[in-house]
């Protein structure tokens, strides 16, 4: 998502549990996708829903290896069950309600 979060870019999200509205195409969002082996990947797409309804999710960035939308496998965005063709679980799990961006770099201290 760096075409629209530069590095260092803070987000301030909730979960999705608690927002209590439905989703609307352009919203980001976070999705976690969990492998049969166990490893977790949090990253912040953009929430589309195409004419027939199917849910995608856009990574909006400018690097050439992520430029394709991920579907949501059910076609659903609120399905706990939602597995991949490769057996990855994906979930939208939040919503970015705002984002700061530094003035200036963060010392690493600070971040402790």
């Amino acid at each position: 998502m760096n075409s629209v979060y530069p590095d260092g870019t803070i987000l301030v999200c909730v979960s999705l549990y608690n927002y209590g509205r439905d989703l609307e195409a352009g919203d980001k969002v976070i999705v976690h996708r969990r492998s049969p082996e166990g490893t977790v990947e949090a990253t912040v797409k953009e929430f589309q829903i195409d004419d027939t309804g199917h849910v995608w999710l856009w990574p909006r960035s400018n690097h050439p290896a992520h430029q394709q939308p991920i579907p949501m496998p059910n076609g659903k965005a609120f399905d706990d069950a939602a597995l991949e063709s490769d057996g990855d679980s994906i979930q939208i799990s939040a919503i970015v309600l705002g984002s700061y961006r530094p003035e200036k770099k963060i010392p690493p201290a600070l971040l402790d």
